[in-house]
């Protein structure tokens, strides 16, 4: 597997050559991950239909964890190397009269096992 890098904002960057870092195998499977993970659906501009519907799960009036937790399965099951997603586990904490989701899932893919934290 090889991607593109991301720093911690996940952003691309240069390598120390002045090019486009680049990640291979479990940093690189981790990467898309990640960017799975953050995707809002309908971004995806050649289909619509991928992504996760942030705005009717957890930023809705009544959180739905039940509909993220399906739609962030469901993308990462939608990759490439991906075997199986387990463990997954939620939390949900109150800080300044706001609602904090937070969520650990271990998902399992060709190149070994990535815990994706959000």
């Amino acid at each position: 597997m090889l991607t593109f890098a991301i720093n911690e904002n996940n952003d691309i960057f240069l390598d120390s050559n002045n090019n486009i870092a680049l990640a291979t195998n479990l940093t690189a499977m981790g990467n898309i991950c990640v960017n799975k993970s953050l995707t809002r659906k309908g971004e995806v501009y050649y289909d619509t239909d991928k992504g996760i519907d942030f705005f009717n799960s957890v930023f809705g009036e009544i959180a739905d964890t039940l509909i993220f937790q399906a739609d962030l399965i469901t993308q990462l099951k939608d990759t490439v190397d991906v075997i199986d997603i387990k463990n997954y586990n939620y939390s949900i904490t109150t800080s300044n009269n706001s609602q904090i989701y937070n969520y650990s899932v271990d998902v399992q893919t060709n190149y070994g096992v990535i815990q994706l934290n959000g």
